[in-house]
């Protein structure tokens, strides 16, 4: 008799104990989750394909717990980045709505094929996704077009087959080896039709000029857009 109620007793204080522990750990859970921290996001609503700016953006306090695993925390990893789909004010900004080098237009550009009568010159290497100074070529002399570099959204060889990094390419791409990567662009082809990302008024600033006799030449530029 005197065994069972020990081992009843016994029983019910580690009963009581996991129940105390189990309160702990809950509460311990619910003070995590209710910190907050602090979390760049849009001050007002900004259109898909904008170049983010660290103006653009304001912080605000979150609980940790409402936090998805792909928010971004950082100025640092926004500024310079665009926005594939529309941000609204005060909205976590996410790994996957961001990225640095797309190919589509931005807001008030469109894709434009350069004709090949326009074209002195173009750098064999440059591929989708670079940015490329513009010059024109005038019968004096040539001088730059724009004080700005523009991205290139396609480049085609003679048969019409988009012209891309291969394997080895894209690895250096990753791992940031230059010599490797321009070696990789060398090797990828002749260039026969490119498309830029352009303002209108950029376009026709091009038309008229090439138009007029002047000719295109197209080169790479170091700059990452």
């Amino acid at each position: 008799m005197r065994f069972r109620n020990l081992l009843t007793a016994t029983l019910s204080a580690a009963a009581a104990l996991a129940i105390v522990w189990a309160i702990y750990v809950l509460q311990l859970n619910r003070l995590e989750e209710s910190r907050t921290v602090s979390v760049p996001v849009p001050a007002a609503f900004i259109p898909a394909g904008t170049l983010l700016e660290e103006s653009m953006l304001e912080w605000i306090q979150l609980e940790r717990g409402a936090l998805h695993r792909e928010t971004v925390l950082s100025f640092d990893r926004i500024v310079g980045m665009e926005n594939t789909v529309p941000l609204g004010r005060h909205e976590p900004i996410l790994e996957w709505k961001l990225d640095r080098h797309r190919l589509m237009p931005s807001r008030g550009q469109a894709t434009f094929r350069i004709p090949r009568e326009y074209v002195l010159s173009v750098s064999g290497n440059i591929r989708a996704g670079d940015a490329v100074s513009l010059f024109v070529s005038e019968p004096s002399a040539s001088r730059r077009l724009f004080p700005h570099n523009v991205m290139v959204a396609s480049v085609r060889t003679s048969s019409g087959a988009e012209v891309g990094l291969d394997a080895a390419g894209l690895e250096a791409a990753a791992g940031g080896d230059r010599q490797r990567l321009y070696a990789s662009r060398r090797s990828a082809g002749v260039i026969d039709a490119i498309e830029l990302n352009l303002t209108e008024e950029e376009w026709l600033t091009i038309d008229r000029l090439c138009n007029g006799g002047m000719k295109l030449v197209i080169a790479l530029s170091p700059e990452v857009l």
